[in-house]
């Protein structure tokens, strides 16, 4: 009777061990933990998510360590494959806790930088900045690289807080590499600029309008002047190749001083972009409208009005904004 006792203890605690360290959910999923809820309500909002299959389960666990006090709130990450015990170690450990971080079409590494480091992922901007801009460190996922500028790829992304610089700067390229090389390869491809050109000319139509209906056209104007062999002139530009020192109010000393990116003094694009742009920007270099516009200014509404000559040009100046700059 003693044996079967004993065969029958450890029969239930080799089969309870089994089910805490095996592996039972089959994709990675992403589960926020509110706050103000009891260890039961998690158990079956993971269960409810397919984190786990019983929730009754894991809720032993957490009651027999006295570990409800223990877990933590917000955002999880919980990959494939991993068991009951591995789950009960990420909530009260907060191992897998992500932050939410959304990348605005149109930042640059600077503003990442301080945008990770403002959300208490990094713990210093300039520790991202200087990864993006070192040649070294890039040559995994740029070919002859300048920096990660325009290759970062604006988006929604959770970003586990103890997570490294390399591995965000992966997360945010492989998203550029899925959503731009991959929908766009053979428009890549057939054109006649580079993989830096498109993006770098995208990044500035960026810069210049947030209206997708207006990208292709500024495009236009782009490519009109480059053509001609005239200057592009874009402040965004111009602010980028100061961006240290800008002040926020572009000057005309600002105008005149020369940098790699001063398109009102270099003929032709900066070396690299000067912004990560979004989708549609990127598309608007492959698939510009056909126009014979050369210039366009801003009516400060959210959209521009184009001309065709300098003459144009200078009435819609007048017109739109009385004081370009000062």
């Amino acid at each position: 009777m003693r044996k079967i006792i004993i065969f029958s203890f450890l029969a239930i605690l080799g089969f309870s061990l089994y089910l805490i360290y095996y592996p039972i959910n089959k994709k990675t999923k992403v589960v926020e933990i509110p706050k103000n809820i009891s260890a039961k309500e998690v158990c079956l909002l993971l269960q409810k998510n397919e984190i786990i299959k019983n929730s009754k389960f894991l809720e032993l666990i957490i009651k027999i360590t006295d570990s409800e006090s223990k877990i933590k709130t917000g955002l999880y990450r919980f990959p494939a494959k991993i068991s009951y015990y591995e789950v009960f170690k990420i909530l009260i450990s907060g191992k897998e806790l992500l932050i939410k971080v959304i990348i605005p079409e149109g930042y640059n590494i600077y503003q990442i930088a301080q945008l990770l480091y403002e959300k208490g992922i990094i713990s210093s901007p300039t520790l991202f900045e200087n990864f993006c801009f070192d040649r070294e460190k890039i040559r995994n996922f740029l070919n002859n690289g300048i920096s990660m500028e325009g290759y970062l790829f604006p988006d929604t992304y959770f970003i586990s807080k103890n997570g490294k610089i390399l591995q965000i700067v992966k997360l945010m390229n492989d998203n550029f590499k899925k959503k731009v090389i991959n929908k766009l390869y053979f428009d890549i491809a057939n054109s006649k600029l580079s993989l830096n050109q498109i993006v770098t000319l995208a990044s500035i139509i960026q810069k210049e309008t947030y209206n997708k209906k207006e990208m292709p056209i500024i495009a236009s104007v782009f490519f009109n002047r480059l053509k001609k062999g005239m200057r592009l002139q874009s402040d965004p530009t111009v602010i980028y190749g100061i961006w240290k020192k800008f002040k926020g109010k572009l000057t005309k000393k600002d105008l005149e001083t020369y940098t790699p990116y001063n398109t009102y003094k270099i003929k032709g694009l900066p070396p690299t972009p000067i912004c990560n742009p979004g989708f549609y920007a990127i598309y608007s270099v492959l698939h510009p409208a056909k126009t014979d516009y050369l210039y366009f200014v801003s009516t400060n509404k959210g959209y521009h009005v184009f001309s065709k000559t300098y003459k144009e040009h200078l009435l819609n100046v007048k017109k739109f904004q009385k004081k370009l700059h000062n």
